[in-house]
Formats: C-alpha cells, structure tokens, sequence
C-alpha cells in the first residue's frame, strides 16, 4: 500500500510539473507571437524608412482583424505571394518598386512568420504550385493626382495591399509617400530588354488592386490564375539577377 501511495503521489507531482512547465512554454510562444514588429532602424535611408513603415501598418491592419491569435497562426503559416511592384502609370517595374518590393518581402519574412512566402519555392511544375491564399500587391504613384495623398516632385506614393484571395477582399491596406523615389525610376532589366512588352492582365489589375479600398471586394480574372502567375514572377525575378538559365524554365 505505502508503495502504491509513493508511485501515486510521485505521479501527480510529475504531472503537475509537466502541466506547469507546458503553460510557461505557451506562454513564452504567445509572448514572442503577439510582440510589435521591430523598430524601424533609424540609421536606414528615407526610402527604406518608408517602405518598412507602410509594410507594417499593412500587417498590423490584418492581424488586428484576424480571428486566430498571432502565436497559433505562425504555428500554420498562410502562403502569400508577393506580385512584382509596378509603376501606375507605366505598369513597369522599376528600380524604385523593385527595391520597394524586397524591402516589403525581407520584413514579412522577419516579423509577421504568420505568412510563407509563395515566391520563395523553386518548383516548375504549374501541377504542382497551389494558388497562394493571400496577395500582396504594391504599386508607385508618380503623383498626386494618381495618388489619395500628396508628394513632393521627387517622392512616389507606395500602395501597398493585402488581398484574401478566396474571398477575393482587399483585408487590409496602407499608403506611404516615399522620399526621392523617383529618382530611381528606371525600368529593371526585364522591362528593359523586352523589345515590345504592353500593359497585361497583372498590370491593369495591380492598378485596380491600388484603387480598391479597405474592404472591397475585388472583380479581376487575374485573382483566377495565381498559380500560373507564381511562375512567371519566379521567372522574372531570375531574369532581374542575372540567372538568364534559370529564368527560362518559368517562361
């Protein structure tokens, strides 16, 4: 009987430290889940300033609608896909909106790890990549009048939009002059040596994404090839550095 008591009461000594010790590590989760995204450095250009500022009233806009808490969402991460930034008026990508989009890309990638990122994989096969559930699309306003607030002569207007794709709605969605952008407004190396390249379906629609409003729902063809699109964005990312081989399988 004594025997029986001591295993009894060892055991439920254990379990209570196993119970303890399980709260303090979800605890530790949710703490380090649910902290504010990392302060802006203050040694970085204008430029990055802006954009990392516009990203993160974009990503703090969606977690605070979102119904699942941070910590239990980065446990299952939703796939985005970062479309390439385009310049409004032209629907070219340019120096400025290519730096802009991976300045946006580097800082989800580092604070909000709810989200995947859907242009990171290396796979060719349209079988099998999977339209991303979440969009990111940004674009650059050369001015005012293309634009909801005002810019100086040399700055630009980052629009940047987070679409859930399945239902098609823009959940959130942030504006930010950006300083001097316009100085670095030439086209990348994939617009500028395509001999003739016209405004396309992903072109009209990161105009129309830009123009919707928080809550809107969107009515855009585009939304419906998304998987195909992964591909063709893989491609011309591998174009812009230099990986002219690589480039070729996604075309």
């Amino acid at each position: 009987m004594n025997t029986n008591l001591y295993l009894l009461r060892n055991f439920l000594m254990l379990k209570k430290w196993l119970s303890l010790a399980c709260l303090m590590a979800l605890g530790f989760v949710m703490a380090a889940c649910s902290s504010p995204p990392s302060a802006v450095p203050s040694s970085a250009a204008p430029f990055e300033q802006d954009v990392l500022v516009a990203t993160d009233q974009l990503m703090q806009q969606w977690r605070g609608q979102s119904s699942m808490p941070a910590f239990l969402s980065r446990l299952s991460p939703k796939s985005l896909m970062i479309a390439p930034f385009v310049d409004s008026a032209t629907g070219d990508e340019t120096m400025a909106s290519s730096k802009a989009r991976q300045l946006v890309a580097s800082r989800v990638g580092t604070d909000y790890t709810e989200f995947k990122n859907a242009n990171a994989q290396e796979s060719v096969d349209i079988n099998v990549v999977a339209a991303p559930q979440y969009l990111l699309s940004g674009s650059l306003a050369r001015s005012a009048a293309a634009s909801r607030i005002p810019a100086a002569a040399n700055d630009q207007v980052l629009t940047l939009s987070l679409v859930e794709v399945a239902s098609r709605t823009v959940v959130a969605r942030s504006e930010k002059v950006l300083r001097n952008a316009a100085k670095d407004s030439a086209q990348t190396a994939y617009f500028q040596d395509s001999p003739v390249l016209l405004k396309d379906e992903s072109s009209a629609a990161t105009a129309a994404i830009a123009q919707t409003a928080q809550g809107g729902v969107l009515n855009s063809k585009y939304l419906d090839h998304l998987g195909t699109q992964v591909l063709l964005d893989r491609g011309q990312d591998a174009y812009a550095n230099g990986k002219y081989y690589v480039s070729l399988k996604y075309f």
